[in-house]
């Protein structure tokens, strides 16, 4: 029996798609730009490379499992989200060294609640629990 993939799962994907798709950009753009951010940045670009990579490779897998509905991307999603986050953080503030980051703090706090909280509800839904199948469970 095909169960429909519900349209908060469809939701999901196409939200983690845009996120892999946001890296693939920043890590072609740093390879186009890379002679100019040595001189800028207090970090070697290869560190921006990697974990943009590293980004869109999960992201891509990600958005693979959640489409097809495949049992174990529920759960990688969730923690995918939440070490991305961590990610987030920790590159926001010990490793980017300027002045300005710290303007929009409030706004990404709120985004990042939303965002666990929003993946929480689609993870809890029944009809996500069951396109998933048993095993997500």
């Amino acid at each position: 029996m095909i169960i429909p993939r519900p349209l908060s799962v469809t939701a999901l994907a196409l939200l983690v798609f845009s996120f892999s798709i946001f890296e693939f950009i920043r890590f072609v753009l740093v390879l186009q730009s890379w002679k100019f951010l040595e001189g800028v940045l207090a970090i070697s670009p290869a560190y921006l490379v990697l974990t943009s990579l590293c980004w869109f490779i999960i992201g891509i897998i990600l958005v693979w499992g959640i489409w097809n509905g495949i049992p174990w991307a529920g759960k990688v999603t969730f923690y995918g989200l939440i070490t991305y986050l961590m990610y987030y953080w920790i590159d926001r503030l010990f490793i980017q060294n300027y002045s300005e980051r710290d303007s929009n703090t409030v706004f990404m706090i709120i985004v990042d609640a939303f965002l666990i909280v929003w993946s929480i509800w689609v993870f809890s839904r029944p009809k996500t629990k069951l396109f998933f199948g048993a095993n997500y469970d």
